[in-house]
Order: C-alpha cells, then sequence, then structure tokens
C-alpha cells in the first residue's frame, strides 16, 4: 500500500539482527522491548511504534498460579513448573528480577521445568488444567482468556505483578531515506482505518498502531537496569 516491495526475515539470533541492521541489510524491525534496547544506536529514535492489543499500549505482566493450591508468594513456586509463551521477554526479565530481589535463584534456575508455549492463551490454559504451577503472561492475555472461559478468573488468580510497560517497539533504521519515515509514519497512525489492515490486524487481537514517545519507555529501561545492578551484584552475566 505505501507502493513499496517488503520482505519479511524472522531473527532468531539478536547479533546477527544487529549485525544486518548496522549493515543496512534491515530497514525496519519488530522487536520486544529488551532487544529494543539493544538496537537503539541503529534506530530513528524519533519514530518507534506499537501495537495496541487492549485499552491501552502499556501491558502489565502477571504471574498466574492455581487459587486452590493456596501458594501465597515466589517462595512457594521453588522447583515448580512454569508455564511462559515464546518472546515474552519483558515478562521473563520482571519475573527474574523479583526472583533475585528476594535473594532467589534467577528464573532459568529456580523451577523445576520451564515450558515455552506457542502462544500466550495456551500458557493460560496449560495452568488451568494442572500442566504447569504458574503462568508468566500479559494482562491483556489474561483477561483475553478470562472472556472465554469464565472459570479461568474464578480458579486462577494473579500472584505478582508488573508495572504498566510498553512490551513491543517497531523501529526504523536511521540510515533509511528521510522521505520513507514521513511514508512510514503517514501510514502506520491510519493504517486501522483500511478495512483489510484492520481484518489482518484483528487475527493477531491487535486494534491499531501508535507512535511512541521515548518516556514511555521509561518503566522497561528502568527494569533492565535493575536487572544489570542485580546482577552485578550476584557477580553473574547474562
Amino acid at each position: 500500500m505505501m507502493d513499496m516491495k517488503s520482505e519479511i526475515k524472522i531473527y532468531e539470533d539478536r547479533n546477527a539482527l544487529i549485525h544486518d541492521l548496522s549493515e543496512n541489510r534491515v530497514d525496519a524491525v519488530f522487536t520486544n522491548t529488551i532487544d529494543h534496547f539493544a538496537l537503539d544506536h541503529l534506530i530513528n529514535s524519533d519514530y518507534i511504534y506499537t501495537l495496541i492489543y487492549g485499552s491501552s499500549a502499556h501491558q502489565k505482566a502477571y504471574l498466574l498460579t492455581r487459587k486452590k493450591d493456596r501458594i501465597k508468594n515466589l517462595v512457594d513456586l521453588r522447583g515448580k513448573k512454569i508455564s511462559i509463551p515464546n518472546g515474552h521477554d519483558l515478562g521473563r526479565l520482571f519475573l527474574d528480577v523479583e526472583l533475585r530481589k528476594q535473594g532467589l535463584p534467577g528464573l532459568d534456575n529456580y523451577f523445576s521445568s520451564i515450558k515455552q508455549t506457542i502462544d500466550t492463551n495456551t500458557a493460560v490454559v496449560d495452568l488451568f488444567f494442572g500442566k504447569s504451577d504458574c503462568a508468566l503472561v500479559s494482562d491483556v492475555a489474561f483477561e483475553l482468556a478470562a472472556e472465554l472461559n469464565k472459570q479461568i478468573p474464578q480458579d486462577l488468580k494473579v500472584l505478582i505483578a508488573s508495572d504498566y510497560m510498553i512490551p513491543q517497539i517497531i523501529a526504523i533504521n536511521k540510515n533509511v531515506p528521510h522521505s520513507i519515515f514521513k511514508k512510514v509514519d503517514e501510514f502506520l497512525v491510519k493504517a486501522h482505518e483500511n478495512p483489510r489492515i484492520k481484518h489482518l490486524l484483528s487475527l493477531f487481537r491487535a486494534k491499531k498502531f501508535v507512535k511512541l514517545e521515548q518516556n514511555q519507555l521509561i518503566e522497561s529501561r528502568s527494569l533492565l537496569d535493575e536487572h544489570e545492578v542485580l546482577l552485578k551484584q550476584a557477580g553473574t552475566t547474562k
């Protein structure tokens, strides 16, 4: 719709993405916020966007448990099973910080198993049916699951919740011609008004793209900084 040919490439390796972005082989990126901070020297910070899934661009990370299990705190989850959706890096960072703040091992060493689910709803369903002991999901995902199954909010509870944060970022390579920035900016902020794109977004339960200001990432940046301090105090690295 912008009279431009596009190609999508999925990166599993952050360093490979950084390399290709620095070599101008990539024009734009859609990443989790943690990866975005590693790329911010390569993108134009005046043009960053995100997708709105619920009523706000911001989301909370929820750690859910079953009410009948009577789990009262993180200590009660030692050696238990956890389900986490793929790509929920901001949530993982939040939980890792909460564990370390209490003097507990980091997320990767605290649970007996970590199940990576293909989507957020599967993580909630796994917990609901007893396949895991807790689930780390967004507030939007939990609310959606609760709408689909009214028994879920009756059986599950939020053990801990993060502050509101921006989970995903769309950014543009700083070396892209300025005319492209203008085209993208004009296109994205009105994209949801196009019936085809509105339908496409709805398939992902998304509503629209919104432009962000840097100050909207303060909470996420603070969490990342806190995590780095805790790692240094523990004498470990990422």
